[in-house]
């Protein structure tokens, strides 16, 4: 660390008459360096500590965000998942047993043409929310992709 040098210099005449008229005229000159014995820096070191503190502050509230948004999507995937594996186990299956019932009953002329139709929408519809759900698993697949900087899906 290179001090700083005060130099001052100067010249000063006295008007008093009860100075000798030798006196009167006088010239001065003045080097000062402020030389730090109890200091050490300390302001410094304390801004030092202040700004690690703040950005490990920062770094952990980034790391609880991040950890929020994988928990959500992470959850996102999973209730997704379920409802996926619900219609492919049970509501289409199901909606596939009752058009082909009614299609057996239509074809003896135990049933409508409306309970026919309305299986074949009831088929189309659940086929449609599975769809959905299947929609909803691969987002949220990508997101926590995107999340874990990951090229692959979970």
């Amino acid at each position: 660390m290179i001090p700083n040098v005060n130099v001052q210099a100067g010249y000063q005449r006295s008007v008093d008459p009860s100075v000798s008229p030798g006196l009167r005229d006088q010239g001065y000159f003045q080097v000062g360096v402020t030389v730090p014995l109890w200091d050490r820096n300390q302001g410094n070191i304390h801004a030092a500590e202040n700004d690690i503190a703040r950005a490990s502050a920062a770094l952990k509230r980034v790391e609880a965000d991040l950890s929020q948004q994988v928990t959500d999507a992470v959850a996102q995937y999973r209730v997704a998942a379920k409802l996926v594996k619900r219609y492919e186990t049970e509501v289409l299956p199901r909606a596939r047993r009752v058009l082909t019932l009614n299609q057996q009953l239509f074809k003896q002329g135990q049933t409508d043409f409306l309970r026919l139709f309305q299986a074949q929408r009831s088929l189309a519809e659940a086929e449609l929310k599975y769809l959905d759900a299947q929609g909803e698993r691969w987002q949220a697949a990508a997101a926590i992709a995107a999340l874990q900087r990951r090229d692959q899906f979970p």
